[in-house]
């Protein structure tokens, strides 16, 4: 059986059609997605009194990397805790009886800022029992920043001598994890 051209016609204009409306649908599916997760984000945030903006000041490139920079952005604070609202998980540790979530910031993108939280048994747990759980998987986060130290170089001992290692930008802030929620 040959379809004639205008039945052709009428057939890839409603594959098309169907595409377009399929395309519309997942992208209607996206944005409530992402609608749903920002409410998530804001309830958390609300739920500590979080400073929720601190790195917006550092992102718009007006205000140069340093130290005192990150600490006036995290630390100044009035004792409230900050949100680190997209951070990637590096790693989990548990030293010395302590749990630490090691994250990077994914809201600055000049030089590079480590999380290094130490964190409850509890949210430790509940996130290395996640079966998804990958390295580099993202997570809004609540700190309570203590410190922020610039890396000029690592010291690690290998069979008795020191290895020095150059870390451009590198900045470690220490803290406490408060509360971790997973992002889809």
């Amino acid at each position: 059986m040959r379809l004639s051209r205008s039945s052709t016609l009428v057939v890839v204009a409603s594959l098309c059609g169907l595409a377009l409306a399929c395309a519309d649908k997942q992208a209607e599916e996206q944005r409530l997605k992402e609608s749903r997760q920002r409410e998530r984000v804001l309830a958390l945030a609300a739920r500590h009194n979080t400073v929720s903006g601190w790195h917006e000041a550092l992102v718009d490139g007006r205000v140069p990397l340093f130290t005192v920079t990150l600490e006036n952005a995290l630390m100044k604070t009035d004792g409230r805790p900050v949100l680190l609202a997209e951070s990637m998980l590096e790693d989990i540790s548990l030293r010395d009886g302590h749990y630490y979530v090691e994250l990077s910031a994914t809201e600055l993108y000049m030089g590079e800022v480590r999380f290094l939280l130490e964190c409850p048994s509890e949210i430790a747990t509940a996130l290395l029992a996640r079966k998804d759980l990958m390295a580099f998987d993202r997570f809004a986060v609540v700190a309570r920043i203590e410190s922020v130290r610039k890396v000029f170089g690592l010291r690690p001992e290998r069979d008795g001598e020191d290895v020095r290692i150059a870390s451009g930008t590198l900045f470690v802030v220490l803290g406490k994890c408060l509360e971790v929620l997973p992002l889809e």
